[in-house]
């Protein structure tokens, strides 16, 4: 069991969330048929609690039927000089979240670092609703993930 690196806890740690706003992560999971399904996360709906990454997403989403059925996930975490790989499954947290709640299993940890080709930037996106509105809607889902 690889567990969650200290410096991806820390990127997901939920603080200084302003200065994350445009930070996007790649959830890769497999469908029913075997095959690969992107999906595009922020970092409202990723949150490092505990030493463990959870996830609140929307519950009717294919990525959501993938993890609730044990199917693997891989998460890219893009950053300047290295692309990481967090490889595992996922368990779906108990509540009445209005959104679907997972944890994360961290199984292995992969990284890509290429000397002379190192990546210089993260995968970015537009925000185009208020940075107070996301902040808002960000810190309402990390408090359904914290619980």
């Amino acid at each position: 069991m690889a567990g969650l690196p200290d410096d991806i806890a820390a990127l997901f740690d939920g603080a200084n969330l302003e200065e994350k706003f445009g930070l996007a992560y790649e959830l890769v999971t497999v469908d029913g048929t075997g095959r690969p399904r992107v999906a595009m996360l922020s970092h409202g709906e990723i949150l490092a609690v505990d030493g463990e990454l959870r996830l609140a997403l929307w519950p009717g989403s294919t990525t959501s039927a993938n993890l609730a059925d044990g199917r693997p996930y891989l998460l890219s975490v893009v950053q300047p000089g290295s692309v990481q790989y967090l490889l595992g499954t996922a368990e779906r947290l108990p509540g009445d979240a209005p959104l679907a709640c997972f944890r994360l299993t961290v199984e292995e940890v992969r990284e890509d670092q290429h000397a002379g080709y190192p990546v210089k930037a993260p995968i970015t996106y537009e925000g185009r609703r208020s940075l107070d509105e996301t902040l808002s809607d960000w810190r309402t889902q990390h408090d359904m993930l914290r619980t």
